[in-house]
């Protein structure tokens, strides 16, 4: 049963009163429309900077691929295929070492990885892996950064256990 104490009050607002509050939440919205778009193209940039990345390695990816089908392609890069007898490698090895120590490089290259995983220390175990490193992979196909920094620490400080 209602009472005259449970029925509601009439709440009153005058116009200007409305006006403002309605003007505030316009412009709350307004702000968050903005603040929308830029995260929109912040991330828009992002992805197309991710889409360049993976482009790049796509074709990376399918140009090491014919290292091992075409081994005079090492030339190209500073390292006389005619050579890779010496260091004990068969072409397809070495196409392989490009494939494993390129995704390495991509893998570390933001930095937060301060570490080479287990992988990368048994494949560096090798003394054929540490003079392709050496001789064909660093400054050929690998650039200076974080991983290769690993990579040299790694193999300085860990002599070969096996050819």
């Amino acid at each position: 049963m209602l009472t005259p104490d449970s029925v509601p009050m009439e709440v009153t607002v005058d116009q200007e009163t409305l006006k403002v509050a309605l003007l505030a939440l316009s412009a709350i919205a307004a702000l968050g429309s903005a603040v929308s778009a830029a995260l929109n193209w912040r991330v828009a940039q992002s992805m197309k900077e991710f889409n360049r990345h993976a482009a790049n390695v796509q074709s990376a990816a399918k140009y090491e691929e014919l290292i091992a089908l075409h081994p005079k392609l090492l030339d190209l890069h500073g390292f006389s295929h005619e050579n890779l007898g010496e260091l004990g490698l068969s072409q397809v090895e070495v196409a392989y070492l490009i494939s494993s120590f390129t995704a390495g490089d991509l893998f570390y290259r933001d930095g937060r990885v301060k570490e080479l995983t287990k992988y990368r220390q048994v494949l560096l175990q090798s003394s054929r892996v540490q003079s392709a490193w050496k001789q064909v992979l660093k400054g050929k196909f690998i650039i200076e950064g974080p991983f290769s920094t690993m990579v040299d620490s790694y193999i300085e400080t860990n002599p070969h256990t096996r050819p």
